[in-house]
């Protein structure tokens, strides 16, 4: 039996200040995370800094 292979190429153009406004984001999403998760311990809220709250 005959096998067929096709090739394909996928050519990807990123807008760089896109991407980076992104990870600025992403980044202030996190360190928001981490400072509620702080106060969370630090409050003593076991429960939820537990639970990722």
């Amino acid at each position: 039996m005959a096998t067929q292979e096709q090739i394909y190429t996928t050519r990807v153009v990123l807008n760089s200040t896109e991407a980076q406004n992104e990870i600025s984001a992403l980044q202030k999403k996190v360190d928001e995370l981490r400072k509620k998760k702080e106060e969370a311990a630090n409050a003593g809220e076991w429960k939820e800094f537990n639970n990722g709250s």
